[in-house]
């Protein structure tokens, strides 16, 4: 969690140097034993997604957490208090915002999903 991520099974295997099916055996599947850690897992991305233009490349989502702190801008939420944090456009997509640094901000699930295509002044 060092990471700023869930673990993936290989991390967990690595660390714990577990055998193989420890997980499996004892909680069933590796995402169950994260959702039972309360965890949120880590899921694969659904196909032709990652073409999507909204999407926000790594290189910059990592920056705009960085330059945020790593905490919701609107509320001040982290991941450490249980917050899953997002990548958010000020300026929607729909309305014609950018996706560059400038139009882009670290905003909670909850701040994020409540936000909606609104654009919120500073």
């Amino acid at each position: 969690m060092e990471l700023g991520r869930t673990p993936s099974k290989r991390d967990v295997d690595t660390r714990l140097k577990l055998k193989s099916g420890a997980i499996a055996h004892h909680f069933g599947t590796f995402n169950r034993a994260i959702e039972m850690a309360g965890l949120a897992p880590n899921l694969p991305t659904p196909p032709g997604i990652a073409d999507d233009e909204r999407l926000v490349g790594w290189a910059l989502r990592f920056h705009i957490l960085s330059r945020d702190g790593f905490r919701c801008v609107y509320c001040g939420g982290a991941p450490g208090d249980g917050y899953i944090l997002h990548i958010d456009h000020v300026t929607p997509k729909s309305r014609g915002g950018l996706t560059e640094e400038g139009n882009l901000v670290t905003a909670c699930h909850v701040c994020n999903m409540g936000k909606g295509a609104q654009v919120i002044g500073w």
